[in-house]
């Protein structure tokens, strides 16, 4: 039988194969994710709630306990669309911390967690407990300092071309989102999709 992790790479990578693509929608109550689910493949429970749902100046404020309370919500109303947790800032700064978190989240009814950033050995332990997580990079709002268009350099280009190529090859993260990025790194991007 297929781990949960294997189950999901198998139909994202039955979808690529046949060129359909990958519909993704942000939500935050049972309410919306009633509507979205099986409308899209997944739902992100985005930590942009401390923005859209709280106010607050960006997404360092949002909590585990908040992440948690809208995992549930949306998780009610989401019985066929995959659903996705954002993990928090601060709380996936060890292994440990991140299995001890992302754990809530899955409790909470989520179906993978979402991780910003170049962390190997936080997916590695995520994937050795058997929890299905998801790497962001480009622009990652729980570091950025302002939102704009992220690999304008050729160094910084070069790395988040690695960052990826890590996520996905070396440390197996189920997905990777790639948000915000120059011209050249969505050509990139394409031909790293046609793969």
């Amino acid at each position: 039988m297929d781990t949960v992790m294997e189950h999901i790479k198998k139909v994202f990578i039955d979808l690529k194969r046949n060129n359909q693509k990958i519909t993704m929608l942000t939500c935050y109550d049972y309410c919306f994710s009633k509507l979205m689910d099986g409308l899209v493949d997944l739902i992100l429970i985005g930590d942009s709630m401390g923005m859209v749902v709280y106010g607050d100046k960006n997404t360092k404020d949002v909590t585990i306990e908040m992440m948690e309370r809208h995992t549930k919500a949306v998780a009610r109303g989401a019985k066929r669309s995959h659903v996705v947790a954002d993990m928090p800032i601060n709380t996936y700064n060890s292994p440990d911390d991140a299995v001890f978190n992302a754990r809530k989240l899955i409790e909470a009814g989520a179906s993978s967690v979402k991780i910003e950033g170049n962390w190997p050995g936080v997916v590695s332990a995520l994937n050795r407990n058997n929890i299905p997580v998801m790497g962001h990079i480009g622009l990652t709002p729980q570091s950025a300092e302002k939102y704009c268009v992220q690999g304008k350099s050729p160094e910084d280009a070069q790395r988040i071309i690695e960052e990826a190529e890590s996520q996905s090859a070396k440390i197996q993260a189920e997905a990777v989102i790639l948000l915000f990025l120059n011209v050249y790194l969505k050509i990139w991007q394409n031909k790293l999709l046609k793969r």
